[in-house]
């Protein structure tokens, strides 16, 4: 009897959303203003690591959170800068990446969208696509990985 060969491809499902947020004040007055509007509450957590491969090494950016427990959504705010490097290469022009993770419907997205331009110090807003790029993928579930650490010491 002939051996059949079998493979197991492993696809991520991309339910996060990520608006990135070009504005440059500091991060603790840019969530002072964000959780003044809609029913958030951001909170500082410890930095958040991550190895950028362009440099080799660690970096820390600072990373809020808010449990949103009535639609089962957490949002995500973390600096695209630290002062050693750029978290994303890819979307180097935004101070900070916010990442809701479920995936947001295109209404929610024009509301959010809109009560961010009205943060003062906002210059520019875009909600960016999650393309089939390594580089996100890893982010995303080293997000993911240090939330759970996070609650795990909770």
């Amino acid at each position: 009897m002939a051996l059949k060969k079998r493979t197991l491809t492993l696809e991520s499902d991309c339910d996060f959303s990520i608006i990135g947020i070009s504005c440059h004040i500091a991060d603790y007055r840019f969530v002072h203003f964000l959780n003044k509007i809609q029913n958030f509450n951001f909170v500082r957590l410890d930095e958040f690591e991550f190895f950028v491969k362009s440099i080799k090494d660690s970096l820390k950016f600072p990373f809020y959170l808010f449990d949103d427990n009535e639609n089962y959504t957490s949002y995500y705010v973390i600096a695209n800068r630290s002062k050693d490097g750029i978290l994303v290469n890819e979307w180097k022009m935004f101070d900070y990446l916010m990442i809701s993770n479920s995936n947001l419907n295109e209404v929610k997205l024009k509301a959010l969208t809109a009560l961010l331009r009205n943060i003062p110090g906002v210059l520019a807003i875009s909600n960016l696509q999650i393309e089939k790029k390594t580089e996100i993928e890893k982010l995303l579930a080293d997000i993911e990985i240090y939330i759970l650490n996070f609650h795990k010491k909770r």
